[in-house]
């Protein structure tokens, strides 16, 4: 919003426009007038007012339908509209004015006081709106440039740091005994360990192990492409253990799991865990 909003003041009466002009000039706004409908929807169109403060009656289109025009035009359509009317006063007549797009409806006669007020609520709303939309896009433009980077940073960083920091985080972020990421073999279906992190034996899982098709919590999840809770691995007859993995009692401690499948940049089915 310029230093000295601009207010687009439409009304066929020149008695009517200056009576609602003078007290916008006296207050410090710029006022550009216009008679009819055809000259307001060009002006807004051309000068790109603040505000629009909007008779209902005109000589060749409705305010209506001014107004629903300027909102239908990405050019205009953020541009606040005030009604401002002396024939169009019933309840009907101000809530068809609201319907059709305005931000508000005076009746006049109307007090300079009311008018000035409600037009800087409007220019308020506006510039609030402005801001937010500058923020979001913003924070549109930084999440897009953390993306790109990474991407690049997946793309030259190694393999094996990459998981390992996955890991870690999952372990940081939920505050977990442990956390493993498989990978899928395709070729054999045998998950095979990639990182560790957290409380785990390493000898029993480290990277590189490959434990057959189907075993626990996390081949169930590969085998449904979906997410498998369970409270107590060894007691849920949903998951088959083969009695080697049964054996080692710090594997029996660990009974709690949440495998979470995941697709690879190609989007094979869950080639992860």
């Amino acid at each position: 919003m310029s230093p000295q909003p601009l207010v687009l003041l439409v009304n066929d009466h020149a008695g009517s426009r200056y009576a609602l002009g003078h007290p916008l000039r006296q207050a410090g706004f710029a006022v550009l007038e216009a008679a009819s409908g055809g000259e307001a929807l060009r002006l807004a169109r051309e000068q790109q007012p603040d505000l629009v403060i909007l008779d209902v009656y005109l000589p060749d289109i409705s305010g209506y339908a001014v107004c629903q025009r300027l909102k239908a035009d990405p050019h205009t359509a953020a541009i606040p509209v005030l009604y401002v009317s002396a024939t169009f006063t019933k309840s009907e007549d101000r809530v068809r004015g609201l319907e059709s797009g305005a931000d508000a409806y005076l009746v006049q006669p109307v007090e300079p006081a009311e008018l000035l007020a409600t037009v800087r609520l409007l220019l308020r709303r506006r510039q609030a709106l402005a801001e937010l939309y500058a923020e979001l896009v913003q924070q549109r433009r930084q999440a897009e440039e953390l993306a790109a980077a990474s991407r690049l940073l997946l793309e030259e960083a190694d393999v094996a740091e990459v998981a390992q920091y996955v890991v870690d985080s999952v372990c940081r972020l939920f505050a977990a005994q442990g956390a493993v990421l498989y990978r899928l073999d395709e070729a054999t279906q045998e998950l095979v360990v990639v990182a560790v992190s957290g409380a785990l034996p390493q000898a029993e899982l480290r990277p590189g192990l490959r434990l057959p098709p189907q075993v626990g919590a996390v081949g169930l999840a590969v085998e449904r492409r979906q997410v498998v809770a369970s409270a107590d691995i060894f007691a849920d007859s949903r998951l088959h253990f083969p009695p080697e993995l049964r054996g080692p009692a710090t594997l029996q401690r660990r009974r709690r799991c949440l495998p979470c499948p995941c697709s690879s940049r190609g989007g094979s089915p869950a080639p992860w865990g």
